[in-house]
């Protein structure tokens, strides 16, 4: 009796290629992949042809083992693509203590601090979770290093943004895991700086893993033009707010209608639960410019506003704006419930959500997960706070008091008192690792894997594509023309 553990390569062709591409070219993009330049300390410790199985074809690529400041990675790249990527080492969580210098908050309202952060110890701000990487567009900027892990620049070096955003980050991630938040997919996620994004230095945005080349989540973010927004980089609540969107994209993929109101209201709220202020984006508005916040000159968007649900100021809006009556609305709830519990329950309703959650969907789980978590004590506290922003509609059959009647009823994705439906399982026979393409290109129709995005009121809605569906919504200015992405998954 022959056993099998794993899974055979699923190949739908027997015509394998024999033109192997440029072994050096396969070694650049893998570098590439680990945030590497060519100009790094690596040597080639093994290079070997293979194929790799993707999408039913056995692509031929080399398979490498690259030693890179001293430390060992396979990967499986061709000129095009990295497949697979490995480290050859083990540690612990995170081997040393790094020091990073950024201001708490911005360099409006906030001084400079130290944040101790575990690095992996290779010289770089990199950690289990993050790494950081200037933007390839950026002519002359170079990547922080240090031999002591302290990374300690003033504000006016060129390496005080890169940073920055990774102190940020590190600090958010930290919150939400406090909140119980645990990982899922690949890592590290990458925080690009210093890019152009749709033809703008004024917006940032996110990437999950299988809309990136590196099969790896990515923050990109401009530096802003300072006519319109400026520091982008070392504001916390920019990537702040964009780490947000990974974790709520965990359940929620669609990216139009109410699911992409709810996405930037839920990104928002959390950045200003954990800031303690209701003014997203403090420092990266600039003052008297006549385009881009909310609140002109302070803040992009603000948690302290009056809209109802279908009021006409509510209806002006787009949908980035619109996600204010979210944040609004729980903001609401702190002045009634312990802030911290109502941050507890919002983040647990996320399990609640379905890939096309929308606004009544979410309303239920809070009251749902307030029966788990709370005994139901609070949640016709949430109900009447929704109805006070004008959420009725949405609620007609539900009574707080009972919760067999806690159900969303717009579509067939109905949320009951049960957990979540397992979500379908992926066709064992397709790996997704091909080329989802760089960002340079945003030009187009549909996209798969979206970009799921930050900040202006001025966003591009992005579309669904086949079984994957994502977010986009850059900082665009009021006169530049919306971009699509187009079917290739360049954005």
């Amino acid at each position: 009796m022959t056993i099998l553990l794993g899974d055979l390569p699923a190949v739908e062709t027997e015509v394998f290629s024999t033109d192997w591409p440029d072994s050096s070219e396969s070694v650049q993009r893998s570098l590439a992949s680990l945030s590497q330049t060519s100009s790094s300390s690596f040597q080639v410790l093994k290079k070997e042809r293979c194929y790799f199985p993707n999408e039913g074809t056995l692509h031929p690529v080399w398979n490498l083992i690259l030693s890179i400041n001293s430390l060992p990675y396979e990967t499986w790249a061709d000129s095009e693509h990295t497949y697979k990527v490995s480290r050859l080492f083990f540690d612990l969580s995170e081997d040393v203590q790094g020091k990073v210098q950024a201001y708490e908050a911005n360099p409006k309202e906030s001084k400079l601090q130290t944040f101790l952060i575990g690095l992996i110890g290779d010289g770089t701000l990199t950690s289990q979770f993050f790494t950081t990487d200037p933007s390839p567009s950026s002519s002359g900027v170079s990547r922080a290093r240090s031999d002591t892990h302290e990374f300690i620049f003033s504000p006016d070096s060129e390496y005080f943004p890169e940073a920055s955003v990774f102190a940020h980050v590190s600090s958010m991630y930290d919150y939400f895991a406090s909140l119980g938040y645990t990982w899922e997919g690949g890592k590290p996620l990458t925080v690009r700086i210093h890019a152009t994004i749709n033809d703008t230095k004024n917006n940032a945005l996110y990437q999950p893993s299988d809309g990136t080349s590196l099969q790896r989540p990515i923050i990109i973010i401009g530096d802003g033009d300072n006519i319109v927004f400026q520091n982008l980089a070392i504001d916390s609540d920019v990537v702040s707010h964009e780490f947000g969107h990974h974790v709520i994209f965990r359940t929620v993929k669609e990216t139009t209608g109410e699911s992409l109101i709810l996405h930037e209201g839920l990104a928002d709220y959390f950045t200003f639960s954990k800031h303690g202020d209701t003014c997203l984006g403090e420092s990266i508005c600039v003052p008297d410019a006549d385009s881009g916040c909310y609140v002109a000159g302070q803040c992009l968007r603000t948690g302290d506003n009056p809209l109802v649900f279908q009021g006409d100021s509510y209806l002006k809006l787009d949908p980035h704006l619109k996600g204010q009556l979210i944040s609004g609305f729980l903001l609401d709830l702190h002045s009634k419930i312990e802030p911290r519990t109502v941050t507890k329950t919002v983040f647990s309703s996320l399990d609640l959500l379905v890939k096309n959650s929308g606004i009544e969907h979410f309303l239920v789980s809070l009251m749902l997960m307030d029966y788990k978590q709370n005994a139901g004590n609070s949640a016709c506290v949430i109900y009447e706070s929704a109805i006070m922003r004008g959420f009725k509609p949405l609620l007609k059959n539900v009574d707080c008091a009972d919760p067999q009647t806690l159900k969303a009823s717009r579509d067939a994705n109905t949320l009951t008192t049960e957990e979540k439906p397992e979500p379908q399982k992926k066709d064992p026979v397709k790996v997704r690792c091909g080329k989802i393409a760089g960002i340079a290109s945003h030009q187009g129709e549909d996209f798969s894997l979206a970009i799921l995005f930050l900040f202006f009121p001025l966003c591009v809605m992005a579309i669904a594509f086949g079984k994957k569906n994502f977010l986009r919504g850059p900082f665009l200015k009021k006169s530049s023309p919306p971009r699509l992405p187009p079917k290739n998954f360049r954005y």
